[in-house]
């Protein structure tokens, strides 16, 4: 699943700190900017993302600077596609049926949680819960199963959304647990 990788080298290692743990032996690679042209390089965009390895074979660890908002990755969502403004990244697989974002903006005035959770209400959402500064949304729809987290703070209202194909559920739906647990936001951002 790892084909299409450039391992540029290894991270500071040993104490290198990543979402607030400590992370042994993190190796650095990155990931190439699907169908990255001169256009998007006019444009500013990178032709690639970094992302880290973890102590799962299965994932990889995305962080955000901008915003610093962080997420593990499956392995086979190789395709990637970043935006010009740096707000996240979209990570799809080869046949473009698997799809996660990552993204975040910074919180305007007025902006409120429960503002947020309150317009969450498409037909298709068969599962709907929150916390204290978070919401998560999830249903099936065009034949997609989704499942969406959202972090509400001070500064920093951070995204995560994933979505694959209903037919194919038994095969990802282990995925949306682990994308939970390490979905976090620090609710800074670099302006």
């Amino acid at each position: 699943m790892k084909k299409r990788l450039i391992v540029i080298g290894l991270a500071a290692a040993l104490s290198a700190s990543v979402c607030g743990v400590k992370t042994a032996n993190a190796e650095v690679l990155y990931l190439p900017t699907a169908n990255y042209s001169q256009r998007a390089a006019e444009m500013g965009i990178p032709s690639s993302v970094r992302v880290e390895t973890t102590d799962s074979e299965d994932f990889y660890r995305y962080t955000n600077y901008r915003f610093n908002l962080h997420s593990w990755v499956p392995v086979f969502l190789d395709q990637v596609q970043l935006p010009t403004n740096g707000d996240g990244c979209t990570f799809r697989n080869e046949d473009d049926t698997v799809v996660l974002s990552v993204s975040g903006f910074h919180r305007y005035p007025g902006y409120s949680i429960d503002g947020a959770y309150e317009r969450e209400s498409d037909s298709s959402i068969t599962y709907k819960t929150r916390g204290e500064n978070w919401y998560v949304v999830s249903g099936v729809k065009n034949g997609n199963v989704y499942y969406s987290k959202s972090f509400v703070g001070d500064n920093v209202v951070a995204f995560l959304y994933f979505s694959y194909p209903y037919s194919e559920k038994d095969d990802y739906d282990w995925i949306v647990p682990i994308l939970d647990e390490h979905f976090t936001s620090e609710d800074w951002a670099v302006f």
